[in-house]
């Protein structure tokens, strides 16, 4: 299964965040499934590629927590393609994540990692 995933920490209020979230998963032409107090997941619209490598995208804040004002937001992208090389599918859709996600104002990349 490939998986990646980084964290950013924004400085809007979470309702601002949960809308900048819903223009970036349109953005990114995912469709969200489902959405929780801290917890909204989309995927990848079915057709172009094979049913394993379709990406989930998983996005998980505390509203509680904050960190100097900002709220930590974590994106765990994932599908079932094993990752035997560097450049697959998962991979390609995480950077067009991130790419759409550092391009928006105020989100700044805290960490990230490939698993």
């Amino acid at each position: 299964m490939a998986r990646y995933t980084c964290s950013y920490l924004v400085g809007l209020s979470v309702a601002e965040m949960i809308a900048s979230l819903k223009d970036i998963i349109q953005e990114c032409d995912l469709d969200l499934t489902y959405e929780t107090g801290g917890y909204i997941m989309a995927k990848e619209k079915p057709g172009n590629i094979t049913f394993t490598k379709l990406v989930q995208l998983e996005v998980l804040f505390d509203r509680n927590k904050l960190l100097d004002g900002r709220l930590q937001v974590d994106f765990v992208a994932k599908n079932e393609e094993l990752p035997l090389q560097t450049d697959n599918h998962c991979r390609t859709v995480f950077e067009a994540i991130q790419r759409t996600v550092s391009a928006q104002q105020p989100w700044q990349l805290e960490a990230d990692s490939i698993d």
